[in-house]
């Protein structure tokens, strides 16, 4: 049961004078499982949204494209994901900064990179990032305000 206020996009969470004081280190160890849930699911959500019109066309070949999609997205991004979205979302978490107009820009800021990288993958990472970023966040609030009831 969800006891608190809802905050705006733009408005730092009911737990953020919490967090605030909280070490870099505490906050990666509290952020790391909700960010790894939120890749899995963030990824598998992305690719069923990306594949509903293959279902129209060929449902048979549905599932073996699900999959091998799913396989690759997951494969491409758990190292940028490591590397970069749990440190990176760990920082904002531990000075309160994490909002979910924040964690979108975060999970936005390695296909800005990948753009002016490698010019044919970026779409991809643009695609994927925010909504695992967003649930990154979203997982986190969870179990902070659980932890706190």
């Amino acid at each position: 049961m969800y006891r608190g206020n809802l905050t705006l996009l733009w408005q730092r969470p009911l737990t953020s004078s919490v967090r605030a004081h909280m070490k870099y280190t505490q906050a990666l160890v509290v952020s790391a499982p909700s960010c790894l849930l939120a890749y899995f699911a963030g990824t598998l959500l992305v690719t069923c949204v990306l594949a509903i019109p293959a279902i129209f066309y060929d449902p048979v070949g549905f599932f073996s494209g699900f999959g091998v999609v799913a396989f690759v997205a997951l494969t491409i991004g758990f190292l940028p994901m490591c590397a970069f979205g749990i440190p990176a979302y760990a920082g904002l978490y531990a000075k309160g900064w994490a909002t979910y107009l924040s964690c979108a820009a975060l999970g936005f800021a390695p296909a800005l990179l990948l753009l002016l990288i490698h010019q044919s993958m970026w779409v991809l990472f643009a695609i994927y990032g925010p909504p695992v970023a967003l649930l990154s966040h979203f997982f986190s609030t969870r179990r902070a305000s659980q932890s706190a009831l």
